[in-house]
C-alpha cells in the first residue's frame, strides 16, 4: 500500500488487500465428460474459488468500481515439505524459500483467484491489465493461503 492510500480494514478507496487462508489451488484445463459438458481437472479448485469470492465479498467496499483496469498481485504460500525441516523441527539451512516443486503452475493458480474476483471486484478477468505473482513456502509464523492486492489503475 503507498503512503497516500488511507487503509480501511483491508479497504481502500484505491484497492483492496486480503489473505484468504488454505491450500491454493490451481485451475488447470477442463476436461470433456461427454455430452457437451465440461468439467475442472481438479476437484478441488471450485471450493478454493468460492472461499476466494467469499472472502472478497466480506470486504468490499461501496468505494470500489467495477468497471476499471486493475493491477493484480499474488503471493501464494504453501506449506513446506518435511524434507525441509530437522527432525527437531528446525528449518534446515539449505531449504529454499520459493517453490520450485509441483504445488501448481503460476499461472493456473492467479487463473483461478482472478476467476474467483469476477463479479466481485470487477466485471471480468479480462480488466486485468497488468499483474506480479509470487510462489513461496510459509514461514513458521504463517499460514498457508493467497495474499491478494488489486489496485486500480487510474489514467492520469
Amino acid at each position: 500500500m503507498n503512503k497516500n492510500q488511507k487503509e480501511i480494514g483491508g479497504r481502500s478507496l484505491d484497492g483492496l488487500l486480503f489473505f484468504v487462508e488454505g491450500r491454493p489451488r490451481p485451475q488447470g484445463s477442463k476436461r470433456h465428460v461427454g455430452g457437451g459438458r465440461l468439467i475442472e481437472s481438479s476437484p478441488h479448485v471450485k471450493d478454493w474459488r468460492k472461499h476466494i469470492k467469499i472472502t472478497a465479498l466480506q470486504l468490499q467496499t461501496n468505494c470500489w468500481h467495477a468497471k476499471i483496469p486493475v493491477h493484480l498481485e499474488t503471493e501464494f504460500l504453501f506449506k513446506r515439505p518435511k524434507s525441509h525441516l530437522r527432525t527437531n523441527g528446525k528449518l534446515k539451512p539449505s531449504s529454499p524459500i520459493h517453490c520450485t516443486s509441483r504445488v501448481g503452475d503460476i499461472e493456473k493458480l492467479i487463473r483461478a483467484v482472478a476467476d474467483a474476483l469476477t463479479g466481485v471486484a470487477y466485471e471480468d478477468d479480462s480488466q486485468i491489465v497488468s499483474l506480479t505473482s509470487l510462489r513461496r513456502y510459509a514461514t513458521t509464523c504463517e499460514r498457508e493461503g493467497v495474499f491478494i492486492r488489486l489496485t486500480v489503475l487510474r489514467a492520469n
